[in-house]
């Protein structure tokens, strides 16, 4: 099991690791019941979206919310359109990451996944992660992003894009501290 290293581009960062992934955001619950998304302010709507993104799983972004509402307007008319559906969400999240490009692939998470790992030891950068993003098939979207966040969340000394970055132990970090989210990554 091998893992990608993690680019942070704005409101989360693209990592990447083998086998499985999951999804926990570490913010106050919002209701979600909000009678027309087009009319709520931004903050509101950042909330609800990282309220649902943190209850499609195991998904680990404490700065969720200030990343979302500081995003390009892009990705909040994204968001608006997402609404509550985990995947879409979380396909916002990664096409905002990667600068525009997000899932249209036919592939699973796992191989997503074993793609970013590769990254992460051969060819580390947004050029390489983005490109495993963008051959994910969007029906597996949280998966992939539950999967990334943990090793963002958890292995950040290493998994880090910038001079601290360190691919073998980004992978060994994130076999440790994110086998559960790993598992979930199929």
């Amino acid at each position: 099991m091998r893992c990608a290293g993690v680019v942070s581009l704005g409101l989360l960062a693209i990592v990447g690791c083998g086998d499985n992934a999951p999804v926990v955001v570490d913010m106050t619950t919002r209701d979600l019941a909000t009678p027309d998304l087009a009319a709520i302010d931004t903050k509101t709507l950042c909330d609800q979206a990282c309220f649902a993104l943190s209850s499609c799983g195991d998904f680990i972004d404490a700065a969720c919310s200030p990343g979302c509402q500081s995003a390009a307007s892009s990705f909040l008319t994204c968001v608006r359109a997402a609404d509550t559906d985990c995947n879409a969400l979380a396909a916002c999240v990664l096409t905002s990451a990667c600068g525009g490009r997000g899932p249209t692939g036919n592939t699973s998470c796992h191989t997503a996944a074993q793609c970013e790992a590769g990254c992460n030891t051969v060819t580390p950068g947004p050029a390489c992660l983005c490109g495993c993003v963008g051959q994910l098939d969007p029906h597996h979207a949280i998966e992939l992003l539950v999967n990334n966040s943990c090793a963002l969340a958890r292995c950040a000394s290493t998994c880090t894009a910038g001079p601290a970055f360190n691919g073998v132990a980004c992978n060994a970090c994130f076999a440790m501290m994110c086998a559960d989210q790993n598992a979930m990554c199929q």
